[in-house]
């Protein structure tokens, strides 16, 4: 059981993640049924809470001061700095 990585990836990419994204994003994890057994403790006690997924049937799991908390405003410079980044990643390293 490896309750902190959860938590802490959660906090890292500061989006709330599926089970299977969480899967997906932890080394720490050999099998999936391992993940859902600790959010279910994560969840039992509080340090996660979980909510459907906009749109879908998927259970989505956050930290608790994420459920009140509004959405990102958009703004200019957050989107081209996305922009560069994306054409740092597409362009090869010289």
């Amino acid at each position: 059981m490896v309750t902190h990585a959860i938590p802490s990836l959660l906090n890292r990419r500061g989006a709330w993640m599926t089970a299977h994204e969480v899967f997906e994003a932890s080394p720490d994890y050999p099998l999936g049924e391992y993940v859902v057994a600790d959010l279910t403790a994560l969840k039992g006690n509080g340090l996660v809470v979980s909510r459907l997924r906009r749109r879908s049937s998927l259970t989505e799991y956050g930290l608790p001061s994420w459920v009140n908390a509004s959405e990102p405003a958009f703004s200019i410079a957050y989107f081209t700095y996305l922009v560069r980044r994306l054409f740092r990643q597409l362009t090869p390293a010289t």
